[in-house]
């Protein structure tokens, strides 16, 4: 099965400074293949766009790989799949560098279409959107 998608993502970070308040959307072109055993590989493009007015967008590119290795009905385990997603964060009209970012995560459908994320970005490049730290999502299949 294959998929594609446009997707916005927003975000919206807690926590300290730099990062805390820096709401962001991100629209996204995205795709989604499934390959034999339970493997599947993801990807996608998109632009970053700060909310507060202050420029500053960046390209944002994906590919992940991950299995999914429990049934879709499975309570609160279903399609479980664990993954690695590599980031790259490319500025637009700048000359900061290009930030890389590789994230072991995992997904797992709750019921209803509702899904689970977690993952643990750990920054490859001295460039860094930010130091470690994990992120979550709540996601609904519409």
């Amino acid at each position: 099965m294959a998929a594609l998608t446009f997707d916005v993502t927003v975000l919206t970070p807690t926590g300290e400074r730099p990062l805390a308040g820096k709401t962001a959307v991100t629209p996204t072109v995205a795709f989604w293949y499934n390959l034999a055993g339970g493997w599947v590989v993801r990807g996608g493009i998109g632009d970053f766009i700060p909310t507060d007015g202050s420029g500053g967008n960046s390209l944002i590119s994906q590919l992940a790989i991950g299995q999914t290795i429990t049934d879709h009905d499975v309570p609160l385990f279903g399609d479980f799949t664990y993954y690695l997603s590599v980031v790259a964060n490319s500025p637009i009209n700048s000359s900061t560098p290009t930030s890389v970012t590789l994230t072991p995560g995992m997904r797992t459908h709750l019921g209803c279409d509702w899904y689970f994320l977690a993952g643990l970005p750990t920054p490859v490049t001295e460039q860094r959107v930010a130091d470690l730290g994990m992120i979550f999502w709540f996601m609904k299949a519409w």
